[in-house]
């Protein structure tokens, strides 16, 4: 996941390789984190529908990651790769999701 993050474009192997981990293992916070990861990696080579394909995958999973913060940065995430893509509308719903589900999280996310 460390290598796929920060090696940007170079990155996409090992991002695939912690995707196929995640869903091999049915851990959803590794699956979760490695499809942000490739949603980056995607985007800074502007295929911006591909990185919203990743992000969505992410938004199936996030319902299964038991921690709120972690859950709501796939929305938070994937808001952004829906804005990239064009997808104003699914944008304007993620962002009213997040909204709603970061109440009271904790103080950092009551100020976004």
């Amino acid at each position: 996941m460390a290598a796929a993050a920060a090696a940007s474009q170079d990155g996409a192997a090992d991002a695939d390789e912690a995707i196929e981990i995640g869903r091999e293992l049915g851990d959803p916070r590794l699956l979760g984190y490695a499809l942000e990861a490739k949603t980056g990696i995607v985007t800074l080579s502007l295929d911006f529908e591909a990185a919203w394909a990743y992000a969505r995958e992410a938004l199936e999973i996030a319902p299964r990651i038991s921690e709120p913060e972690e859950r709501t940065h796939l929305h938070w995430h994937a808001g952004f790769a829906a804005l990239r893509a064009g997808h104003l509308a699914d944008a304007g719903r993620l962002s009213e999701a997040y909204a709603r589900q970061i109440v009271g999280l904790t103080p950092h996310h009551d100020v976004h």
